[in-house]
């Protein structure tokens, strides 16, 4: 957040600046935060397309590792795992009854 880079800024290399200045630097090098997940219907085709062409996956774990890095595609990981449910409710059941408890 703004505020842990203020005090970043001023503990470590002595600049005292407000939080305006900060964001009017943000602006003038033209850095945004990064965005929110993409379009869930996107990562829903993705994740099929995956499911379709794999022999076997992992498990959302691999599935979300998957998308960042080969896709590009920054999503939350706990949207795969609800959208991994929805297209692979087989291999869920399946990989459930042989995780250990």
């Amino acid at each position: 957040s703004y505020s842990v880079i203020l005090v970043r800024l001023k503990r470590i290399h002595g600049l005292s600046r407000s939080l305006s200045w900060l964001k009017k630097q943000f602006r003038r090098l033209k850095l945004k935060r990064r965005c929110k997940d993409p379009l869930e219907i996107t990562v829903k085709a993705l994740i099929t397309k995956l499911v379709q062409t794999s022999a076997w996956l992992k498990g959302y774990g691999a599935v979300w590792k998957l998308l960042r890095d080969k896709q590009g595609c920054v999503v939350r990981r706990d949207t795969v795992m609800r959208l991994l449910k929805e297209v692979d409710a087989e291999g869920i059941s399946y990989r459930a009854k042989r995780k250990l408890n």
